[in-house]
């Protein structure tokens, strides 16, 4: 059980990126009910908790353990009243917006302990530890549009850890290439797949004044959008380690402009007429913009900066979704897939349609056998081509993350040698990726829609 436990949490809470198995897919809704009691029975392990009104502001000083020794951790007031910072006993201090709740926790299990605090945007019970999974807040818990972020030590020796790992048959893997360092971007999460109608969850190891910090930031089924992402990437933003003379309160001068979609000369140009003394970093990643072009920044557009704030600024180098080989063709309303037994498993690398108009799309599924497998069921997904539901892993060849967070179709199972027909919601023009569950990156085909 605890194989299978473990086999299912990395599916569902956001293990390191990992190319997605087809077998575990489908037997992940059979195992998930069975694993629930066990999460429930997790449940009971003892934790000291803290619990600090939701942003009650007027709360200032150390906080008193349940023990009665003083503790280090408290929270501030921002001046403006617009939130409060919160300080802990590890070193480092986040900005908290106003109405979120904090919980300061202590769990302890099988010689792993975890202490940290939880920063949740509606009321939830303290995080307790599961050892070799990073401290989160329980997905059986959190609803549907709640959102919360888990900042700790965690000692757990069963945790994957940044850095190269060689297993005992030879194979080298990695969870994290290295550990993050202050200031950290809410892109460089490294996302977990999940069921459509279960959380998703983001994790990331980083450094802090010299100690080691497990953050996770876990979202309801409902709630990945830019309306909650935006509190979180301003949080990680404002994450900074607390000096012993710090002033507690913000420093701001000025406003971070909206710079997506500009070259990065224009960027770095624009954000230095706004910005007194930035201090750029530039990472480049694979995307539909072509290249040269921004297509993310931290801090985000509206951010209050001081002097000499560190800027990142995320650079595209083109994407890389095979191109059209055969001439254009109509567009139509109706789109016929037909798929096959070898790269790119579709019959043809580009499908046109119609925008505007509800999408008939027919999936003709004639893969009968596969790796002994028969008869073969496969689903098609339909992404933006900006967030495809499998993408490599840079810097990692032949490693692939899967997640459907941003999917705007997921069919239904089709078994060979059936067909499937189904409607979808009308799609603006663009560029579109159609991907199979199976398959994985390499069925990576596009949809053009005019």
């Amino acid at each position: 059980m605890e194989t299978e436990l473990r086999e299912l949490m990395q599916a569902m809470a956001g293990d390191p990126p990992h190319h997605i198995n087809a077998e575990a897919i489908r037997h992940q809704a059979a195992r998930r009910r069975r694993t629930f009691a066990v999460i429930s029975a997790v449940a009971a392990v003892a934790v000291i908790a803290t619990v600090i009104p939701p942003l009650a502001g007027a709360y200032s000083g150390p906080i008193q353990g349940r023990n009665g020794s003083p503790g280090h951790s408290y929270l501030t007031q921002l001046p403006d009243g617009h939130g409060s910072v919160y300080h802990d006993a590890a070193g480092w201090m986040i900005d908290i917006p106003a109405g979120w709740h904090v919980v300061i926790f202590r769990s302890s299990k099988g010689g792993a302990t975890a202490a940290g605090a939880q920063i949740s945007n509606v009321a939830l019970p303290a995080p307790t530890i599961m050892p070799g999974f990073p401290i989160q807040s329980s997905g059986e818990i959190l609803p549907a549009r709640g959102v919360s972020l888990v900042i700790a030590t965690d000692n757990d020796p069963k945790l994957c850890r940044p850095g190269l790992h060689r297993s005992r048959n030879g194979v080298v893997s990695s969870c994290q290439r290295s550990y993050a360092s202050l200031p950290i971007s809410f892109r460089e999460l490294i996302w977990g797949s999940s069921p459509g109608d279960s959380p998703v969850m983001g994790s990331l190891w980083l450094k802090a004044g010299g100690k080691a910090l497990s953050l996770t930031a876990k979202f309801g089924a409902s709630a990945y959008s830019d309306r909650m992402i935006n509190p979180v990437s301003k949080m990680m933003a404002s994450m900074k380690i607390a000096n012993s003379d710090a002033k507690l309160q913000r420093s701001a001068s000025s406003r971070m402009p909206l710079v997506n979609g500009l070259t990065l000369t224009a960027a770095e140009a624009l954000i230095s007429s706004a910005v007194t003394s930035p201090r750029f970093t530039v990472q480049q990643v694979e995307d539909a913009l072509p290249a040269g072009l921004v297509t993310a920044q931290m801090p985000v557009n509206g951010s209050r900066l001081a002097p000499g704030s560190p800027i990142l600024l995320t650079v595209s180098n083109g994407d890389r979704v095979p191109a059209c080989t055969a001439p254009a063709q109509p567009a139509s309303g109706t789109v016929t897939v037909t798929t096959q037994a070898g790269p790119p498993y579709f019959t043809r690398n580009c499908y046109y349609a119609r925008s505007g108009q509800r999408l008939t799309i027919k999936l003709t599924n004639r893969v009968f056998t596969l790796r002994g497998e028969q008869p073969v069921t496969d689903r098609l997904i339909l992404s933006p081509i900006r967030k495809p539901a499998f993408w490599p892993v840079r810097r990692h060849p032949g490693i692939v993350a899967g997640s459907t967070r941003h999917a705007i179709f997921v069919s239904p199972g089709v078994t060979a040698p059936s067909t499937g027909v189904f409607t979808i919601r009308p799609l603006a023009p663009g560029t579109y990726v159609m991907q199979l569950m199976r398959y994985g990156m390499e069925s990576t085909v596009r949809l053009i829609v005019r």
